[in-house]
């Protein structure tokens, strides 16, 4: 008998430690992390909202030696608007229009 009782004991223990090293595997995340779904073939993905307007950024005022003032700002993208794509190894040219700014012509 004592045999018999011997080895339950033994198959419990092992099985108490299994269980408690099944908890603790090294590498395996707590909390299942949150996947983002994929689209199915076929299925839009949602666009972005358009980004906003830029809005002029002032630079500090440049002094010349004629006593006027350099500076400039930002007023619209006229050719390629902002976020376009192109194919690889495509040429494009960007143009912008500015604002003089400042006292010198």
């Amino acid at each position: 008998m004592r045999r018999g009782r011997g080895c339950e004991l033994m198959a419990a223990s092992i099985l108490l430690v299994l269980t408690i090293l099944a908890c603790n595997l090294p590498g395996q995340p707590t909390v299942p992390p949150t996947a983002t779904p994929i689209p199915e073939t076929g299925q839009a993905t949602p666009t972005p909202p358009p980004p906003e307007e830029p809005s002029p950024t002032p630079a500090p005022d440049i002094t010349a030696q004629t006593g006027c003032t350099l500076n400039g700002a930002f007023v619209a993208d006229v050719t390629v608007p902002d976020n376009s794509t192109f194919p690889p190894n495509t040429p494009f040219t960007k143009t912008w229009r500015l604002r003089n700014t400042g006292t010198c012509t």
